[in-house]
């Protein structure tokens, strides 16, 4: 498994532990970003590649990389695991298609199923995520980003009370 050094090194290793009790080896290979970002995009990692994924994505969004449309492509939504599943194109363009939220969501959990029927991923717990900032820090109200990591949308809309700052002898 090839997995990016700044994801947690040591949860791998405890999930390859897990999968050799079970019969699986795997081996977990660290390689940097640069490295990471060539073998997704190209599709040439050996067995399997690790990224974080556990965003609070629109479903739909969450789950788009897996289209066969998205092979070959690189950037935001392209395919890390080169599926090409006309049974996936389906159902996702089934859930696309939805007239309303309940039938999006029906077809989005068929989708789930589907996709661990068949393995084309190994889900993991998502991690607790903190966000903690100073009482004079105004605007912000714990967003991470505002829509595919654009982090700077929300820089740009948070200010600091210089008055508070100075109040509580900062």
């Amino acid at each position: 498994m090839t997995i990016i050094d700044l994801l947690d090194v040591d949860y791998y290793q405890l999930a390859a532990e897990y999968w050799k009790k079970i019969g699986v080896d795997v081996e977990v290979i660290v390689v940097d970003r640069p490295a990471w970002i060539a073998a997704v995009q190209g599709l040439v990692y050996q067995g399997m590649s690790s990224t974080v994924s556990s965003y609070d994505f629109d479903a739909l969004e969450a789950i788009r990389e897996y289209h066969s449309s998205s092979v070959g492509k690189s950037g935001t939504g392209a395919s890390q695991t080169g599926l090409q599943d006309a049974q996936f194109d389906a159902l996702f363009d089934a859930a696309q298609a939805a007239d309303n939220v309940e039938e999006q969501q029906r077809v989005v959990r068929e989708i789930d199923l589907y996709l661990a029927r068949i393995h084309a991923l190994v889900w993991s717990p998502k991690p607790p995520q903190f966000n903690v900032n100073q009482s004079w820090i105004k605007g912000y109200n714990g967003e991470i980003d505002l829509g595919w990591g654009d982090r700077n949308a929300v820089f740009s809309r948070i200010w600091i009370d210089q008055d508070l700052k100075r109040e509580m002898g900062h």
